[in-house]
């Protein structure tokens, strides 16, 4: 049985809500990678995460700066509302992500 299931739900517009569910193991993980990037500031990758079907996911958290996070593509998932936002579609995990500490230089 899998103990870390952490599932976060995006907003599909803007004033939706984020939401963010996981066990508690799976927050504690979470936790400590986002304290992680606030010490290290080349961000910090916490791992994989899983959702309840046993998929998995990698996670990575980084701390921008205020100038940097100005250039941060919309992460709204209605890409017809928002067609510059990275949506489901415009981001295929793989090749381009909405922030990379190495393309931000």
């Amino acid at each position: 049985m899998l103990d870390e299931i952490l599932h976060v739900y995006g907003q599909q517009q803007y004033h939706d809500d984020l939401i963010i569910c996981g066990t508690r193991p799976a927050l504690e993980k979470l936790k400590s990678a986002i304290e992680a990037a606030l010490t290290h500031s080349d961000g910090f990758e916490m791992g994989t995460g899983f959702q309840n079907d046993g998929e998995g996911y990698d996670i990575e958290v980084y701390l921008v700066t205020e100038a940097e996070a100005m250039t941060l593509n919309h992460a709204y998932h209605n890409t017809e509302m928002f067609p510059d936002s990275i949506g489901f579609d415009g981001w295929d995990g793989y090749d381009t992500k909405p922030y990379s500490p190495k393309s931000a230089n």
